[in-house]
């Protein structure tokens, strides 16, 4: 009987469910089977992960690219970036992978794909070290910078794809400086739920660069300072909760931008 029991265990074990070998969606994905994940389930072309665990591979690029083509998704081309990350050139979408070996015996793959239309939306990288374990001993909580590439943009220069002095790639060589656009600079307000909790912003975004965030919670207030800039549709704000590559939309009346983890829209006063 004990050998029964141990029998049923170990075989389980080896091919049962495993959820130590299903994707974990980064926050604000959404799972879309046991290895895919999207940001948008009505529209797929804005964000799609896929997750590849590969036996007896050697770990090369030419293994998740032609992983991706058993899914239907042909990859023209592709580089190595200077952080291990692999850029992937399809004919309507780009993307990037990343390789971990750290489970003995499985090359695992995640690839961050998207339409060349919506990929300037996302941070690429910062979407693959997000699924990567957390390497033992590092608490949750804690504070950590992910560098950002040398002018701040994720993805390679869309228009350098057909380009041939980059080879059908690269990266932009020369981009709009950050500057401060006029149509943010103001006071801005709004009323969120910012982590279940209810909460009235005040933004002033100045115009020499200088942020100051009101936050009021029943009566209490705490403001936070940092600095901020803009360019090309994209934000960015030195202060607590901020962030970078922020994409944001500015009306006359209306501001709308991630924030702490929420998409605000604000309103000027």
């Amino acid at each position: 009987m004990k050998r029964l029991i141990l029998f049923v265990l170990a075989w389980f074990a080896l091919f049962g469910p495993n959820s130590a070998f299903a994707l974990s969606p980064p926050v604000g994905w959404t799972a879309a089977g046991e290895h895919r994940a999207v940001l948008d389930a009505a529209h797929p072309e804005k964000g799609e992960i896929l997750e590849f665990q590969l036996r007896n591979t050697k770990g090369l690029p030419e293994e998740i690219v032609a992983a991706l083509l058993k899914k239907g998704i042909a990859i023209e081309r592709f580089s190595i970036e200077p952080n291990g990350h692999i850029n992937l050139v399809g004919p309507e979408r780009l993307g990037r992978a990343r390789l971990d070996l750290s489970k003995s015996g499985v090359a695992t793959w995640w690839a961050v794909l998207a339409s060349k239309n919506e990929v300037a939306k996302l941070d690429p990288d910062a979407i693959l070290l997000a699924l990567v374990p957390s390497p033992a001993g590092v608490n949750w909580g804690a504070k950590e910078v992910l560098g950002a590439g040398r002018d701040g943009t994720p993805w390679g220069e869309v228009d350098a794809l057909n380009d041939p002095k980059t080879g059908g790639w690269g990266t932009k060589g020369s981009q709009s400086p950050w500057i401060q656009d006029a149509g943010i600079i103001g006071q801005w307000e709004c009323s969120v739920a910012l982590r279940g909790v209810n909460t009235r912003l005040r933004f002033y975004f100045e115009n020499n660069g200088g942020l100051r965030v009101q936050a009021m919670v029943k009566e209490k207030e705490r403001v936070t300072e940092g600095k901020w800039a803009s360019r090309d549709g994209l934000m960015r704000m030195d202060i607590d909760d901020g962030g970078a590559n922020l994409p944001y939309m500015v009306t006359d009346q209306t501001l709308s931008v991630p924030y702490a983890g929420a998409r605000l829209i604000l309103y000027r006063q």
